[in-house]
């Protein structure tokens, strides 16, 4: 059993301690940076709670970090997360359905994000989002090329 409910700052405090141990996923972003409890005072963060059947209670398992811009009406993904141990059965896609909900609630017309890999950018085509520019860069020069995918849905 699962639910989706605002951030907490318990969970700000839990995602900055457990986060850096766990980054093999599809990340919005591909920067950990520390969270703040008032960073989502504008923007009311979602997490994943799930039930751990063996403690009988509910585990943070996974969350969704966004922002807005009410005068150009759109809204962007910043993070997407889901623990190792915690993917499958639809998970993601819970996230991003309570986001796209609350999104046209508030007004938006349209969602834009930022994916780096090939399984994220299939994923978010599978949820009908349109890509608009795919592309690799190089940001220094000893880096190697890093793919950026700019995807958008209207709402």
């Amino acid at each position: 059993m699962t639910t989706i409910r605002k951030i907490t700052p318990e969970d700000i405090e839990w995602i900055n301690k457990n986060i850096k141990s766990d980054m093999n996923t599809i990340w919005v972003s591909n920067e950990f940076c520390s969270l703040s409890y008032e960073q989502s005072f504008w923007n009311p963060w979602f997490v994943l709670m799930a039930l751990d059947t063996i403690l009988n209670e509910y585990k943070l398992v996974g969350f969704i970090l966004w922002e807005s811009d009410s005068y150009r009406r759109y809204g962007e993904i910043t993070k997407l997360y889901i623990y190792d141990g915690w993917r499958g059965w639809g998970r993601w896609k819970m996230l991003l359905d309570k986001m796209e909900k609350y999104f046209t609630s508030i007004g938006m017309s349209s969602i834009e994000l930022l994916t780096f890999t090939e399984k994220g950018r299939d994923f978010y085509v599978k949820n009908w989002y349109e890509v608009l520019a795919d592309y690799e860069k190089k940001y220094h020069e000893n880096d190697k090329l890093k793919r950026r995918i700019f995807l958008c849905k209207k709402l």
